[in-house]
């Protein structure tokens, strides 16, 4: 159904509009029908050529794609769900323009809320808040097999790249360890896995977590990763430079809209 795809197209390019390293085509409506979707066309370099470029680019590349996607769920409540490096158009100013819209989910702002508390009491290394809040939000039940110690270690150990040692490279390497632990059955965090049992509404992650970052691996992005988890789970202030500019963009949009 473009139709539909070409409403969520719509959706995300109005959300983008104007933004100085996240583009979305815009969609042209009237040349679109249930069979056909038609956008603005879009030119730059693809992703074999985006992999033999200076890392300094792929490293502008890995946070506009991480900021996109991450950015989209923490700031709007919705993802584009299909992080395929076919999907996403390079260019030279480190920006990223983001193409197919088939496959969105949307999120309620409590939900989104309900596991960036987990994410933030796991960070900061509590282990009491870190049960509490993955209790309360439904992730995990009380058992007599699952320690609250266990708890902390599923949802910190895999994600290095937001405690450990900064700049911090994403690299396939990461990207496998993360997956067995986060996923694996066999993993020395399988007893936490097992009693994992989420609400349905955040299934789809496990699709967005390997697939985006099995693509920043394979760039190699190299970033101050702990500085983007803070502005996402503390509020804390934008410490990068794309991460500044993306703050002024959202700011100077909330302050047209409070005007118009």
């Amino acid at each position: 159904d473009y139709r539909l795809e070409a409403a969520n197209q719509a959706e995300f390019a109005e959300l983008y509009r104007g933004h100085p390293f996240i583009r979305v085509p815009e969609v042209i409506g009237e040349l679109c029908s249930d069979r056909v979707l038609t956008q603005e066309l879009v030119q730059g370099k693809s992703w074999s050529e985006a992999l033999a470029s200076e890392q300094e680019l792929r490293d502008s590349w890995a946070e506009a794609i991480h900021r996109f996607l991450y950015g989209s769920y923490h700031h709007f409540h919705v993802f584009n769900a299909d992080p395929h490096p076919g999907n996403y158009v390079f260019h030279d100013d480190g920006s990223v323009s983001f193409l197919d819209f088939g496959c969105v989910k949307r999120f309620r702002r409590e939900q989104v809320e309900s596991l960036n508390l987990v994410m933030r009491e796991c960070l900061r290394g509590d282990v009491d808040g870190t049960w509490r809040v993955s209790v309360e939000g439904g992730f995990f039940a009380p058992s007599g097999s699952l320690t609250p110690e266990e708890v902390l270690e599923y949802w910190r150990e895999p994600i290095e790249m937001y405690w450990g040692e900064q700049p911090f490279t994403i690299t396939p390497e990461y990207v496998a360890t993360y997956i067995e632990l986060r996923y694996s059955p066999t993993s020395a965090l399988a007893n936490a896995l097992r009693h994992l049992a989420p609400p349905t509404a955040y299934t789809i992650m496990s699709r967005i977590d390997i697939g985006v970052m099995s693509l920043i691996s394979e760039l190699r992005g190299t970033n101050e990763w702990a500085t983007i988890a803070a502005e996402y789970f503390e509020d804390a202030d934008p410490a990068t430079a794309m991460g500044k500019a993306d703050h002024a963009y959202r700011e100077q949009r909330q302050a047209a809209s409070s005007h118009a």
